[in-house]
């Protein structure tokens, strides 16, 4: 896997698994009512991705099942966000999260979650065409 695909997989599933626990944690109400969950978004995004540079430099076998990672990451990812938030929630919870992490309350709902959809939809197709070195 060349380096910068190799970064873009990290980040990308840091990014899903780091909002997948987000929801977790907004779910647990002593936390949510004293940490601000977007920031611990962003730790949680920082976390995930050294645990990928760790686990990615032991396992040399991983690099044919990335894609196959990625996707089963992000679709399991989601039905579990789901099921936490209900339907309702997911709508508004994760462009929440982001707009706190930022500090950015002046952005709308709909304009964060169009942009979330779009770095999900762009980044699942980019993993998605890369053709596997050996």
């Amino acid at each position: 896997m060349a380096r910068v695909a190799k970064i873009l997989y990290m980040a990308y599933n840091s990014l899903v698994l780091a909002l997948l626990f987000a929801c977790a944690s907004f779910r647990i109400v002593w936390l949510e009512m004293r940490v601000n969950i977007g920031l611990l978004l962003f730790a949680y995004i920082i976390v995930a991705f050294i645990l990928f540079c760790i686990v990615l430099r032991k396992k040399k076998g991983f690099r044919s099942k990335y894609k196959l990672f990625t996707v089963i990451n992000l679709a399991a990812s989601s039905l579990l966000a789901l099921i936490m938030l209900g339907a309702k929630s997911i709508a508004v919870v994760p462009a929440a999260f982001i707009r706190e992490g930022l500090h950015a309350t002046h952005l709308s709902f709909t304009h964060v979650n169009a942009t979330l959809c779009t770095i999900l939809a762009v980044g699942l197709v980019i993993i998605l065409v890369q053709r596997v070195r050996k």
